[in-house]
C-alpha cells in the first residue's frame, strides 16, 4: 500500500503501533530516492536485540539506518533512563545520527537544535509519543519526566518543513489504556495536522520534487494510513 502511495507522489502519515512500525515504513521509501530520518523519542532505540527480537520497537533506529536509501539521521528527545548502552550510544554516533537530549533542548532552543539537522534531499519524521512529556501525553508504555513541551515539538516539525520537503511521518508509541481523557490520541492528531499545515504554508502540498520523485508528472498529495495489522499499542490484532 505505501509503495502505491509513493508511486503516485504522495505523502504518507501513518499511525501505529509502537516504533517497532516504523521499520517496514522506511523501507518502502526504497527505490524512491535518499531520505533522512528526523526521530523524536525518550528512547535511543539502538539495541540490536531484546530476548532473540531484532526487529521491535527497542531495535528500531538501528534496523532503520541500515535500510537502504538512509542517508542521515536525527534523534530528539532522548531522556529515557535504561534505553541504551554505551555501545548503543556509540553505534548511533558512528553512524552519524545527531543525538539530542531533551535537556538539551530546552536549554539551547529549538533554533539552535534546527541548525543540527543533518543535510538530507528530503526528510522523514518518526514521532514517538514519549518525546513528549508525560504531563501532556500520559498515554504511553514507558513515560519520562523532562520531555518536549507541545510547542517545541510543534516548531520543530515547522522547522523541518522549511529546511526541505518531508517525505512521510509516523506517529507511534500512544496507548490508549494508559492515556487520560484521550489527551494523548488528541495531541497526536493535532501534531499530525500541525506538520500538513507546515507543508502547506512551505508551498509542498500537491508538489513533487522531481529530482526524488519516482514518476515525472506524478500527482502529490497527502495520505492517512494506519499501520498494518498493528493495534495502537503495537499487538498484532
Amino acid at each position: 500500500m505505501l509503495e502505491a502511495m509513493l508511486e503516485q507522489g504522495s505523502v504518507p502519515i501513518v499511525l501505529g503501533g509502537d516504533h517497532a512500525a516504523t521499520i517496514p515504513v522506511v523501507r518502502a521509501y526504497a527505490g524512491y530516492g535518499p531520505v533522512g530520518v528526523v526521530h523524536l523519542g525518550a528512547n535511543l532505540d539502538w539495541q540490536d536485540e531484546v530476548s532473540g527480537v531484532q526487529d521491535g520497537a527497542p531495535s528500531a533506529m538501528r534496523r532503520v539506518a541500515a535500510l537502504p536509501g538512509v542517508t542521515a539521521m536525527m534523534q530528539v528527545g532522548l531522556r529515557g533512563s535504561g534505553s541504551a548502552r554505551p555501545r548503543d550510544v556509540d553505534d548511533a554516533r558512528a553512524f552519524g545520527s545527531v543525538l539530542v537530549r531533551a535537556e538539551e533542548l530546552h536549554e539551547a532552543g529549538v533554533a539552535a537544535i534546527l541548525r543540527r539537522l543533518p543535510p538530507a534531499a528530503r526528510y522523514y519524521v518518526s514521532l514517538d509519543a514519549t518525546a513528549l512529556d508525560p504531563a501532556i501525553a500520559p498515554g504511553v508504555e514507558t513515560p519520562a519526566f523532562g520531555g518536549l513541551t507541545y510547542f517545541e515539538v510543534t516548531n520543530l516539525l515547522k522547522g523541518i518543513a522549511a529546511r526541505a520537503p518531508v517525505a512521510g511521518l509516523d506517529v507511534v508509541g500512544i496507548s490508549p489504556a494508559n492515556d487520560l481523557h484521550d489527551m494523548t490520541s488528541l495531541l497526536g492528531a493535532r501534531l499530525v495536522l500541525n506538520l500538513v499545515g507546515a507543508l502547506a504554508h512551505a508551498g509542498r502540498i500537491g508538489m513533487v520534487d522531481e529530482a526524488t520523485a519516482p514518476r515525472r508528472g506524478a500527482s502529490a498529495g497527502t495520505a492517512l494510513a494506519s499501520a498494518r495489522g498493528l493495534s495502537p499499542i503495537g499487538q498484532r490484532r
